[in-house]
């Protein structure tokens, strides 16, 4: 898997792990600095706050979503509301389902596939 907006570091930094045998209903909010990664299934909120990064795995599905992030890189597949404050990054076989609000950087690989309403800002 090639990035091109979020350094290795910044993804072994992420400390709370959705493993792929779980599949979790519900909301994860922090106001402080962290990272979640997604591998099994999801529904719900995940919201974060400054310094912050959700990272949806290759064969994660996230579905009735709201994510909230500084960074988010979606790998498998989501469907429901992103909103990336700082950069949003869709890798390889990744499938958006929804709307997506960018304030900041975007990177789109090929053979990502984008069913979303799209909005990207300049970063302030």
């Amino acid at each position: 898997m090639m990035l091109s907006l979020v350094s290795r570091d910044a993804l072994a930094s992420i400390d709370t792990v959705i493993d792929a045998s779980a599949r979790v209903s519900g909301n994860f909010h922090s106001t402080g600095a962290a990272g979640i990664r997604v591998d099994g299934r999801f529904k719900g909120s995940i919201c974060l706050g400054p310094d912050s990064i959700v990272f949806i795995s290759k064969d994660a599905v996230v579905e009735d979503a709201e994510l909230c992030a500084d960074v988010v890189v979606v790998a498998g597949y989501v469907q429901g509301k992103v909103t990336a404050r700082k950069a949003f990054e869709a890798i390889d076989a990744a499938h958006v389902r929804g709307a997506v609000e960018c304030q900041g950087r975007l990177c789109l690989h090929p053979g990502s596939k984008m069913d979303a309403l799209l909005s990207v800002s300049p970063s302030h």
